[in-house]
């Protein structure tokens, strides 16, 4: 077989492996293309949840807070009344050592309710084949559907697996960001008596600020804590926080 031969030989062969290919992970190839140059920048792309490498607790002289049906200790007792306010939804708690928590609360299921509504037309019909994309656990509970999206990695998506997985995990990828807030300093499980959630940053690594969601069958607890007037959390301790999180409890 002469030299042309063979690479017309190749190149058939090539041809006919793509058109192969396109026909039967077409979907799954686009989707993989598209995931990896999507995720090339945000780092929080390729994070999952770990488990918190610091559980201990502070035992510094502190008190007990109770905002929006909400009881914590914080271990601080430098309570800043004129720098603690209601703010719309959002409860701003300042201390004079500069350091500031703000906590939210939020009706259960209000992020797999938002999710399921971004089509203002949802029908029986939709909600149907979006059940069957991501399984009734997944919507089951904000805390199913947030635990879904962080674990969801670009890596997961492969041109082997399915269109309904490949489709289902793309979707959740488009949802990491915005949940992880393109943290990229780590991403850690939380487990308390009364809830499970995930912290988004590590005290070490100064971020900017450190949140922590802490999701019950009722409702979710978000604390954020960070420092006034400075470069990032550094003024508080994973220890604090843990104090925070872990006294944490509701009193309706």
């Amino acid at each position: 077989m002469s030299k042309w031969r063979r690479i017309l030989t190749w190149f058939a062969i090539a041809v006919g492996v793509i058109v192969i290919c396109a026909w039967l992970f077409g979907v799954q190839i686009a989707i993989a293309l598209e995931t990896r140059y999507f995720a090339r920048k945000p780092p929080v792309m390729w994070k999952v949840p770990v488990e918190l490498g610091d559980p201990s607790i502070s035992d510094s002289p502190g008190e007990k807070l109770s905002y929006l049906g909400c009881e914590f200790e914080v271990p601080w007792n430098d309570l800043d009344k004129q720098k603690t306010r209601l703010v719309g939804k959002w409860q701003i708690i300042g201390f004079q050592s500069e350091k500031e928590i703000i906590l939210k609360t939020i009706p259960a299921k209000e992020r797999v309710n938002a999710f399921l509504e971004l089509d203002q037309k949802l029908d029986a019909e939709s909600l149907r084949k979006l059940k069957y994309l991501y399984g009734d656990e997944t919507l089951r509970s904000d805390y199913a559907f947030t635990s879904a999206v962080l674990d969801t990695t670009p890596g997961d998506i492969s041109i082997f697996m399915s269109r309904k997985e490949a489709v289902r995990a793309m979707i959740l990828l488009v949802f990491k960001p915005i949940m992880a807030r393109d943290e990229d300093s780590g991403i850690y499980t939380i487990q308390t008596k009364d809830f499970r959630g995930f912290q988004y940053g590590n005290p070490q690594s100064q971020p900017s600020e450190i949140d922590d969601e802490l999701f019950s069958d009722n409702e979710l607890l978000e604390f954020t804590f960070r420092c006034r007037g400075k470069g990032g959390a550094a003024c508080i301790s994973q220890s604090e926080i843990n104090r925070v999180i872990q006294s944490a409890r509701m009193v309706h």
